[in-house]
């Protein structure tokens, strides 16, 4: 079985994931994941770098061959859903390290 219908057994769930969109991974840019990564670094936040299917613009931008990346939040009951709620302060600090990002990332490689 996969792992989520053993996650699903165990915690007495189930998932439905819904069709395949057939859309393309996008690749983020390495070197702005980088900046990133060291922005949040330098606001006390250890990042986790993560494979997401939100794509948004990111994507588009991604394709056209903008360097691109994304800052995700954490939200307590997932996006895209009516009680969805992120902590003010997971926010603020999400503010700092992006502006922290504009202000000291060099220009495209």
């Amino acid at each position: 079985a996969d792992l989520g219908t053993e996650i699903g057994r165990r915690r007495r769930v189930a998932f439905d994931l819904g069709p395949r969109t057939g859309s393309e991974p996008a690749r983020m840019s390495p070197w702005v994941q980088d900046w990133l990564r060291a922005a949040c670094e330098r606001e006390g936040v250890r990042p986790l770098a993560l494979a997401s299917g939100a794509g948004h613009d990111a994507a588009v931008f991604a394709a056209m061959g903008v360097p691109t990346g994304m800052l995700l939040i954490r939200n307590e009951n997932g996006s895209h859903n009516p009680d969805e709620h992120m902590r003010m302060e997971d926010f603020s600090v999400a503010a700092k390290a992006l502006s922290c990002f504009c202000r000291t990332a060099p220009g495209m490689p």
